[in-house]
């Protein structure tokens, strides 16, 4: 075993899951090295290179910052629709 060899084994045997979340058909593993593995739950797909995505540490960050992003840009619409929909039906209590 060369010392590279050595090395990424004794980086996979300190890895740990810090956290598993179930969405349903698919399982997110996050991981103790800053990446990220997603399973599906599917017994159907016997090769895990079928049935699973893996995002290091700096693949993981950009996502999280793409789907902040976009969080961010929904929550900003639903917001102005709401205000829009206030000031659309103005200062009547009732509609009728």
């Amino acid at each position: 075993m060369t010392g590279y060899d050595m090395r990424q084994q004794s980086e996979l045997e300190s890895l740990a899951i810090l956290q598993e979340l179930d969405l349903g058909c698919h399982t997110l593993f996050l991981m103790s090295d800053g990446s990220m593995d997603l399973f599906a739950n599917d017994s159907e797909t016997p090769y895990l290179a079928e049935n699973a995505l893996h995002l290091d540490s700096d693949e993981t960050y950009r996502l999280f910052i793409s789907l902040h992003e976009q969080f961010k840009q929904q929550q900003a619409r639903l917001n102005e629709e709401r205000i829009t929909g206030e000031q659309g039906r103005g200062s009547r209590s009732c509609n009728w």
